[in-house]
Formats: structure tokens, sequence, C-alpha cells
């Protein structure tokens, strides 16, 4: 019942914002999927950002409706006793997120998401540079697309996953990749998906956060133009390691590290449903080159990532 009286409020609040103004259908590509985005004036600026334009072809899977979290609704859903973390209600077919900056409501059953989101200046960086997490992760995985804990740069269809814990480096990899012109699918959350043989990886935001050195805040960057497929079979597996040292080495290592450095963190905060991710992570560090790069200065990490695309595996 409390899941039913969450989104009831949720769908409610968005469809009377919504109804201010005829507000125009954005179509977007996300993890590979079409989707069709309306927001109001002020949310809607927030998640064209996160997510690339596309020309639709066909009907929309999934369907996002997002407007402003007011102080009234955050007051009635006690939004200020909510953990970090958040709560996730499920009934039937219907998940309801919700978390102090933003609320959703998924429909399993039609693909639509409508979400309340604050963006009064306290949305913390990761949720504005990548929104709705918790109801992508759901819907995109009944669409057989997990969400992995990695980022990703590609070149023409091939591509490297960068996998590892939180303050690996896998946004100072990818972000150096995308400096020296490979295609951005992501700093530390991107989509997988089995097609056919091969594991192809797909951007789900092009957006970043990341915190310059020295200092603590994150900040929201665009990591790619959007102009790319957005799609690539992953080519290896690379597993950064800041050292500090002046230069960039790439070396071998075993599935299994790469497996432990992948699965743990894309378990708890990403993986929908985790044993199906699981799966799919151990077939894939099987299947491709796994490779730990000791990352020296930044200015040498993009072409290594370039020459790693381009040249072939040590």
């Amino acid at each position: 019942m409390l899941a039913t009286t969450l989104g009831d409020t949720i769908s409610e609040c968005t469809s009377r914002a919504l109804a201010v103004a005829a507000l125009p259908q954005r179509d977007v590509a996300i993890a590979g999927t079409a989707a069709a985005l309306v927001a109001d004036t002020t949310v809607g600026p927030l998640l064209a950002e996160a997510f690339v334009d596309v020309i639709a072809v066909g009907a929309p899977e999934l369907r996002i409706a997002g407007a402003v979290l007011d102080d009234r609704v955050a007051a009635e859903l006690d939004l200020a006793s909510v953990t970090h973390a958040g709560l996730v209600h499920e009934t039937g077919q219907v998940v309801v997120h919700v978390h102090a900056d933003c609320v959703s409501r998924l429909d399993r059953s039609t693909g639509t998401i409508e979400a309340l989101l604050a963006v009064d200046g306290t949305l913390p960086a990761w949720q504005r540079a990548k929104p709705l997490q918790l109801p992508l992760s759901v819907a995109l995985a009944d669409r057989g697309v997990y969400l992995v804990h990695a980022g990703a740069v590609a070149r023409g269809e091939r591509a490297l996953l960068i996998g590892g814990p939180s303050g690996a480096g896998k946004s100072t990899a990818a972000l150096a990749g995308a400096g020296e012109g490979l295609d951005f699918l992501g700093d530390d959350c991107v989509g997988l998906e089995r097609a056919g043989r091969r594991l192809v990886v797909h951007r789900v935001y092009r957006t970043a956060s990341i915190a310059a050195p020295g200092e603590g805040a994150k900040s929201v960057v665009a990591g790619g133009t959007g102009h790319e497929s957005g799609s690539a079979a992953v080519a290896a597996v690379v597993l950064p390691r800041i050292t500090g040292r002046d230069d960039v080495v790439l070396r071998r290592c075993a599935p299994a590290e790469a497996l432990r450095a992948l699965a743990p963190s894309t378990i708890l905060r990403r993986a929908v449903p985790a044993a199906a991710v699981l799966r799919a992570l151990r077939d894939l560090v099987a299947a491709v080159p796994v490779l730990v790069l000791e990352m020296g200065p930044r200015h040498a990490v993009g072409p290594a990532l370039t020459g790693l695309l381009e040249t072939g595996l040590p």
C-alpha cells in the first residue's frame, strides 16, 4: 500500500506540473534504447544535459516525465528523514524510489518513469550527472541491458570497459580518452548487453561528475558530444590505478582480478538483477583481455588508451 500511495502522489504532482504548458517531447537515447522525454522548464535542462538527443526510430521503449520537487511535496513525503541510500518500494509492476533529492515511480509494464527532482542547488553532482539511475536500472534490465559501475571509451566498433571501485581513476581515464578523441561512453555508469557472442557496452549518460585536483566537491562536466553511436563491443577491460609515477604502464592481469574490481560495487550500486549482472561480468572477463592501467601523468593516459584500441594489446 505504501508504494501505491507514494506512486500516486508522484504521478499526481508530475502530471499537475506538466499540465501547466504544452511541453515538447525530446527523443533521447539511453543505453541504446529510444526514450521519449518530457519535462518542465526547470528540470528539462538537467535531463537534456545528461541524455543524448536522437532521431527516434519507431515508438520509444521508455517514457520519462520530469518536474520540480517542491518543498510542499518534500514535506508531505517526509524526505528530510530519508537516508542517503534512499528507500525502494515495489508493488506488482510499480517500483517507487524515494530519495531526499529525487522521488520516482516506474511502471515496468509500460516503461514509464515519472520523477520529481530538486533543482534548487541541493542536488548533488552525482544526481545531476546521472539522474534516475535506480528506475533506469530496472527498466533497462527488463530489456536485457544491465547497468555496470564502470566507464568506457570507444573507437568505431571497439570499446574499452574501465572498471574499479570508487576512487580508482575511472573518470580520469575515461575523460582522458575522450580528450584524445575517443568516443565517451561513460565515466562510472554504462550499460552492458549480450549481442550474440559479444558483450556490447552502451552509453547511458554523456555527463560525468569529477573533482578537480585538490578539491573535494565534484562538478558536472560533459564527457562527449553525443554525435558518436554510443555503443561498441568490449575489446578489453582496463583497471586503472593512480600511481603518482612519471609514466603510464599497461600490464596483463588475471580475469579474477577484473571480476573483483567490477562486481562488488556494481552489485551494491547498479545491478538489477544481481545474479544476471554477475554472470554477464564473469563471461566478459573470461572472453576479453584484462589489463591494469598504472596511471602516472594524466596527459599520457589518453594516448595509452588510444594506442590500446588502435594498435592492439601488450
